[in-house]
């Protein structure tokens, strides 16, 4: 995929040219062929799924076309491993390629020998000691969710989950497996297929996986980069390793110069995730800024002020506070929480103003689409003039007609309005109950109007 105008596009081709890949079948033989394919475009031209298949097959949700769905088939293939294998991105390694992708990218470390000179993480610790591997690092297969959930991350624990997941199959010690979806207490499939991990020990055996580990990590990256080049000419080294290099397990980071933090609103909006077009906020926009700060808690605001405006760490604001750094993160967080809602962000990223005139389009227009639904229905069912119809005459006691009219409703039109805008209208009219309900739906029916029980038109 490349981006074009702040948009993604997908880089496909023509279904008639001769690379094109028609078929999960297909794409597993060029798989075996090549030994390793990323799924999406990357710097190396013509090196993945993406740029072999049709654009418009992408997502069709069609098993027979659809890249996207061959996943779930490849990735329970004997003779092929699924997993983001590709600089954090999703790609395909062959049974035969595996050995040699491990070797390079585990540097002579299996996970038991990295735990053992203290180089893996607590977190991917916690994640790999919940897949329960015997001495061959084999282990059981889990759902994501299921993983994430025995692993201790999530609410109140560990974070980072997919960080760390991600890291785990780059440095190849895990894969997707499968793809399933959950099910319900009995026992029924319901929502997104989702992916199922392990380790590459437990598709292969360790002695499978191990093969190479008496070769030099080296020797197995030019057996790579030779590949890739047989695969594309004109693929350098800078672009290969881009696409394939990886840091190795127990190598140090290098560290990075951080850029400085932009100043006070900017930094708010940042936090915020308000897409950035321009160095300031507008007059309104700071307008709106204002008031979504005032409609939180005093607290919460001050937090907020003495974080992004004053430069305060939570160390220095717990201090001014005189209470725990840890309240104070929980002050800041639920203060974030609150001004990202649909009530207050909106009036920041587009302005006080801005947002009360969308707000007010937004509404016209919704309020055009009901009365063109009620003309629709009164054209259906042979009812002329129903804004010329009052409520009041059509028959029902004054009780009930009375509790219409305390919520407006004075006429069929405006009846109509209402029970098309929200079929379970009737909870919004107080004294209005099953008897009110039954003399009503009697009193439509003369009009060709008809309700279910509930009240909600037929």
């Amino acid at each position: 995929m490349e981006v074009i105008n702040g948009e993604w596009y997908m880089t496909g081709c023509r279904e008639d040219d001769p690379s094109c890949i028609h078929s999960v079948d297909e794409l597993a033989k060029l798989i075996r062929k090549i030994g390793f394919l990323p799924l999406f475009g990357n710097e190396i031209s013509g090196f993945s799924v993406e740029e072999r298949t049709v654009t418009d097959h992408w997502w069709s949700g069609d098993p027979a076309k659809d890249p996207w769905e061959w996943r779930q088939a490849l990735a329970r293939n004997k003779d092929i491993a699924y997993g983001k294998f590709f600089h954090k991105k999703a790609g395909y390694v062959s049974k035969k390629w595996f050995p040699v992708f491990a070797n390079y990218r585990r540097n002579g470390y299996d996970f038991e020998a990295l735990v053992g000179d203290e180089l893996a993480s607590h977190r991917a610790k916690k994640v790999m000691n919940a897949l329960e591997l015997d001495d061959e690092m084999r282990g059981i297969e889990l759902l994501s969710f299921e993983l994430k959930e025995k692993a201790g991350f999530g609410k109140g624990g560990e974070k980072n989950y997919e960080g760390v997941i991600t890291e785990l199959q780059m440095q190849t010690y895990l894969l997707m497996s499968n793809f399933r979806q959950k099910t319900n207490k009995n026992g029924q499939p319901y929502g997104w297929h989702i992916a199922a991990l392990e380790t590459p020990e437990s598709k292969w055996g360790y002695d499978y996986i191990a093969d190479r580990y008496k070769e030099a990590p080296e020797e197995s990256w030019i057996k790579i980069v030779d590949q890739v080049q047989k695969c594309c000419p004109d693929a350098d080294e800078k672009a290969i390793r881009k696409v394939m290099g990886i840091r190795y397990p127990g190598e140090t980071a290098t560290k990075t110069r951080k850029k400085p933090e932009p100043a006070y609103p900017m930094n708010l909006i940042k936090v915020l995730g308000i897409p950035v077009v321009s160095r300031s906020l507008s007059d309104d926009q700071m307008e709106g800024l204002a008031y979504a700060l005032e409609s939180i808690e005093l607290s919460s605001r001050e937090v907020i002020r003495a974080k992004y405006k004053d430069g305060k760490t939570y160390q220095e604001i717990a201090d001014d506070f005189r209470i725990e750094k840890k309240r104070i993160r929980s002050i800041h967080d639920h203060a974030i929480r609150m001004l990202k809602r649909d009530n207050r962000l909106p009036y920041i990223r587009d302005g006080y103003c801005g947002w009360q005139m969308k707000l007010a389009e937004q509404e016209n227009l919704h309020k055009e689409y009901l009365e063109r639904s009620v003309d629709s229905l009164c054209a259906r069912i042979g009812l002329d003039n129903a804004e010329g119809i009052r409520i009041s005459d059509i028959g029902i006691s004054a009780r009930s007609r009375n509790a219409l009219a305390r919520q407006d409703i004075i006429t069929l039109w405006d009846f109509l309005i209402l029970a098309l805008d929200n079929p379970k209208w009737i909870r919004e009219i107080n004294s209005f109950g099953i008897g009110s309900l039954e003399e009503f739906r009697i009193a439509l029916k003369a009009y060709g109007i008809e309700l279910d029980e509930e009240g909600s038109l037929k």
